[in-house]
């Protein structure tokens, strides 16, 4: 274990040149398991217990993360056995494990991805304890999202690629319904971070620092599916600021398209099986589609309007979605049109030449929204006399 922690100063056989090699750390004990298993048994797992826990530590420090994980199924042995051995096993390798899940999510900061992947491969693993995997991922939670928001710390990796969609699917499935919402607000700020990263060009040991902006919490698209059964369970008010919020980032961070598909894959996929809607469900999903369909609407009136209509016809009004729903969306599209306070219209930034003011209108009229209709051709009147100022593509 010392000799594999050393950094080597080796010379060239062939030359003057020396080569440094960096430490590795214990890796050969992983293909030495059976006679290392062998000599546990015989002088007693306790008697190696400080030399195994030191092997694993070594390798988490020099990040050999993945060889920490196989040196650690070394000291295997299930938790119910009643020989003494195996109880001396299981508690070394109880020890083990502890180093390594603490090391790895205590590093979430430097990689966020990769640690979430590794706490979910922990989690489902066979032979993983319930005890075990509810403190790795309440670790892991606490570490993402501290309860104490002046404890949060911007990444120093991106989280573009991070599974989001697993971790609450995770989490959802074992009922952690509190730990999910904190994972979700932790993304999203998380996703509104910029990245400061120090990196080394190739032999060379000046550093350059690179920023990457933030894009927006863009992922929450592909986790909808358990996003709205936490919505369920917990109540749409308890995460309504929190999915409204999402919406204005990602707005914020010019990703409007990708707003607009989370609103529309939030609304869609929500709608209840047996016919009766879901407490405060329209009002979150309204509030939505205004923060987004307003942006929309505001760069180009005429496509904002049009694929307004079209979801609403595909996907709302087809599927027979309850009439509180309907019109709460279309109530929101309205206040996009025509602000309820004057003072908040904006001018456009394109024609609206080619709005589809008729094909609106039918779908109020056959909701029976007349009010909404008349709201709407008081908010047309007033477009059609701005003068627009368009750049040219």
């Amino acid at each position: 274990i010392w000799l594999s922690c050393q950094q080597i100063r080796e010379k060239s056989r062939y030359n003057s040149r020396t080569y440094t090699y960096r430490p590795r750390g214990p890796r050969q004990l992983i293909r030495a398991g059976a006679p290392l298993q062998s000599i546990c048994h015989a002088l007693g797992w306790n008697e190696l217990e400080d030399v195994l826990v030191e092997a694993v530590k070594k390798l988490c420090t020099l990040g050999n993360l993945e060889d920490a994980l196989k040196l650690c199924q070394i000291a295997s042995a299930p938790p119910d056995s009643s020989s003494e051995k195996d109880k001396q096993c299981f508690c070394v390798g109880s020890k083990m494990r502890r180093v390594l899940y603490e090391t790895k999510i205590a590093s979430f900061r430097h990689n966020p991805t990769e640690t979430a992947k590794f706490v979910i491969s922990c989690a489902k693993a066979k032979n993983a304890s319930k005890a075990y995997s509810s403190r790795i991922i309440t670790t892991f939670v606490d570490m993402m999202s501290p309860v104490d928001h002046t404890r949060r710390q911007a990444p120093l990796e991106k989280v573009t690629a991070f599974p989001l969609k697993e971790i609450l699917s995770l989490l959802v499935e074992r009922k952690c319904f509190a730990l999910a919402k904190r994972v979700v607000e932790g993304y999203i700020w998380l996703s509104c971070q910029k990245v400061r990263v120090t990196r080394y060009h190739d032999h060379s040991s000046r550093g350059f620092l690179e920023v990457s902006l933030p894009k927006g919490p863009k992922l929450l698209v592909r986790a909808v599916e358990p996003l709205v059964s936490l919505c369920n369970v917990l109540g749409w008010d308890e995460l309504g600021d929190l999915l409204v919020g999402a919406v204005k980032k990602l707005c914020e961070y010019r990703n409007v398209t990708v707003a607009l598909d989370f609103c529309q894959n939030i609304a869609s996929k929500s709608c209840p099986l047996s016919g009766r809607e879901i407490a405060h469900r329209p009002r979150i999903c309204a509030r939505m589609f205004k923060v987004a369909y307003g942006e929309r609407f505001h760069a180009d009136p005429s496509s904002a309007t049009t694929g307004f209509i079209k979801f609403y016809d595909e996907e709302i009004a087809r599927t027979k979605s309850s009439q509180d729903f309907c019109l709460m969306l279309l109530g929101s599209f309205v206040d996009v049109v025509s602000p309820p306070n004057p003072e908040n219209r904006r001018i456009p930034m394109a024609e609206i030449t080619c709005l589809p003011l008729e094909e609106l209108l039918s779908r109020l009229v056959k909701s029976g929204c007349h009010g909404l209709g008349k709201r709407v051709i008081d908010g047309y009147i007033w477009l059609s006399c701005q003068e627009i100022r368009e750049k040219s593509r």
